[in-house]
């Protein structure tokens, strides 16, 4: 448990929700990503999009996730095995959670407590 707390300390040290905010925001989505759309329409202060590239951002963004809630993003789709995890944000709740990238074909989804919705 400690130790899980400590990975979530870092993570979230490495990588704030503003950012993630902003990166979306810029980019339309969290997923997938054009990072030269992001540096194009980036709205955050100067010099405050500290990550070199998409893949950056991305091993950044899953370290938080899975640190947080386990959703072992970029990984294989465990219903179709045909996706792989990705954050998508619900306009409905303005929160991330956890879904598969072959959607609308696989609707496999998890909320922030790991939970399937």
């Amino acid at each position: 448990m400690l130790k899980k707390l400590e990975e979530a300390e870092k993570a979230l040290n490495d990588l704030s929700w503003e950012t993630v905010r902003l990166v979306r925001n810029a980019n339309g989505g969290l997923y997938p990503l054009n990072w030269e759309n992001v540096k194009r329409r980036w709205k955050g202060s100067p010099g405050s999009l500290e990550f070199a590239n998409e893949k950056d951002f991305e091993t950044k963004l899953k370290a938080l996730c899975d640190s947080l809630y386990d959703w072992h993003l970029y990984e294989s789709c465990p219903k179709c095995n045909n996706g792989k995890l990705i954050p998508v944000y619900s306009f409905q709740q303005w929160t991330p959670f956890c879904g598969c990238s072959n959607f609308p074909e696989c609707d496999f989804r998890l909320d922030r407590e790991g939970q399937q919705f």
